[in-house]
């Protein structure tokens, strides 16, 4: 737990348990300094009064200074108002206290450069955890309960600005809670008795008080065989994980300038890095407890790509939500979870996106010329090629060859042949507008560009970038993939021929800005 360490954090409150773990790890350090070969351990006493119980709180807060001090360890005392905290964050006090006390301990770390904190947790918070989150129906996951290590950040925000974070360790985990008091009594150890831990207002204190002792009267060692389910459970877990993540990796759809447009015209790494595709088809055939752990696997890999908190509570509620989207074939329906990530269904693909990375994707849009003095740019993943005043005895080839680059590619009307004559000079790019209508060859009323693109399988994730060319006056002439506009298409008498053609850009897309 402290090998290579530059130092521990030690939570004290106060109590026996925080009390034993310090006076344990100042006896292993003042060992360690009797050893040349030894790096002597830096401890660093941390303290957090809630301001829940009022003067004996504050007394607490006082007690941990003066035994930092008769030890010579440095400390940080701080006093937080659990109770406006959880008020102005609408969470519960409990969950408010725990989530401020992380926060403070970490910047406790970052200040006193170490990159562990200690905790004081014990084989009976074990038990008593793990029977609280059965209570409420956990899973496996939620079984596990506590580990002797895991990444202090994923009970806390992260520290920005730094690349690694302090581990959590609890080296208690594996005594009770009554083997800890009699180590303070043996070692003449004074502490601090939280009043109210004999409250049965909160559940865990009624778990601790009720249910233990009547599990104790089945099993007197309810408490060791508890923890030691939990240990089990951790490794069943760990397990079932790796299987996941593993087939979540073969589930992955790799964006390619070799694949169909419709995945290449978003083909960049800073887009692919807030963005994941998985086959839909992979994820069924699963057993549905792997599905599941592939789904929260996918989630934490989302929020790790643009290094999202993890506090953001994901439920059952949810992973069940994003299971439906799988049972779901309408491409656009969509999930939003806590922390701004989106999931929706795209043909046969769920996309792991931040509502955020899409509103930066899509930028505030001004109009780009393609013209005769301009007759190539790059715009929404596509290079777009526009050739003028072509001989109308080209008609009937170039409609052959458009059909047959559709079929190599996957894609239809990559190729437009139009009628020059009744073009502007200026053609303007843009992304599509809300609500936009076209007449376009092959319909005969209007209809909603929108639904074009739903029609001809343009992705929801990229409709919103995929460019639209239009006349100076807004009237729409063609976009890659969708038919072009009755008006501006070329016919038996068109006397001129204009082509536009669409291709992938290979280095990544333009966004039209």
């Amino acid at each position: 737990m402290l090998e290579g360490s530059r130092g521990v954090v030690v939570a004290v409150s106060g109590g026996p348990d925080s009390v034993a773990l310090l006076d344990m790890l100042v006896r292993l350090r003042d060992r360690q300094a009797t050893s040349a070969s030894a790096a002597k351990l830096k401890i660093h006493v941390a303290h957090l009064d809630h301001m829940l119980r009022g003067s004996e709180s504050a007394r607490d807060a006082e007690f941990v200074r003066q035994l930092a001090g008769r030890l010579g360890l440095s400390s940080s005392i701080g006093a937080i108002d659990a109770r406006v905290e959880a008020e102005s964050s609408g969470k519960g006090i409990e969950e408010a206290a725990r989530e401020i006390r992380y926060n403070f301990l970490l910047r406790a770390g970052r200040e006193a450069d170490c990159d562990r904190i200690a905790t004081g947790h014990t084989m009976s918070d074990q038990a008593e955890t793990v029977l609280m989150r059965l209570a409420r129906g956990a899973g496996l996951r939620g079984l596990v309960a506590m580990r002797p290590v895991s990444p202090a950040h994923e009970f806390a925000e992260r520290i920005t600005g730094h690349d690694t974070h302090p581990q959590l360790i609890r080296p208690l985990l594996r005594m009770t809670r009554e083997e800890v008091e009699e180590y303070c009594r043996d070692r003449h150890l004074d502490f601090r008795i939280d009043s109210t831990n004999l409250s049965r207002d909160y559940a865990r204190n009624r778990m601790r008080l009720d249910a233990l002792p009547a599990l104790r009267s089945i099993n007197p060692r309810a408490v060791e065989a508890i923890a030691r389910a939990a240990e089990i459970i951790a490794t069943d877990q760990d397990a079932l994980d790796y299987m996941a993540s593993k087939s979540l990796d073969r589930a992955r759809i790799k964006l390619s300038s070799n694949e169909a447009i419709s995945n290449a015209a978003l083909n960049n790494e800073a887009l692919d890095k807030e963005r994941a595709t998985y086959s839909v088809e992979a994820l069924l055939k699963q057993p549905i407890g792997i599905r599941r752990r592939m789904i929260i696997e996918a989630i934490n890999r989302a929020r790790a790509a643009l290094d999202r908190r993890e506090s953001d509570q994901i439920t059952s509620a949810h992973i069940e939500s994003v299971e439906h989207l799988l049972e779901d074939s309408m491409s656009g329906s969509r999930v939003a979870l806590p922390g701004g990530l989106v999931i929706w269904r795209e043909f046969d693909a769920l996309v792991f996106d931040f509502a955020v990375g899409q509103v930066q994707t899509v930028k505030a849009a001004c109009e780009r010329l393609l013209s005769s003095e301009q007759p190539r740019i790059e715009a929404g993943g596509f290079i777009l090629a526009l050739e003028r005043n072509q001989p109308p005895h080209l008609l009937e080839s170039l409609i052959e060859q458009a059909r047959r680059e559709g079929e190599n590619c996957g894609r239809d009307w990559l190729m437009a042949v139009l009628d020059d004559s009744a073009l502007p000079d200026r053609l303007i790019i843009r992304p599509r507008r809300s609500g936009e209508r076209a007449l376009v060859l092959g319909q005969r009323k209007t209809k909603k560009l929108k639904n074009l693109m739903i029609d001809h399988k343009i992705p929801s994730s990229r409709r919103r970038i995929w460019p639209v060319v239009t006349t100076p006056d807004d009237r729409y002439v063609w976009s890659p993939g969708l038919p072009p506009a009755l008006e501006f298409a070329a016919r038996d008498e068109t006397q001129r021929l204009a082509i536009l053609r669409a291709s992938t850009v290979l280095t990544g897309p333009q966004e039209l800005e």
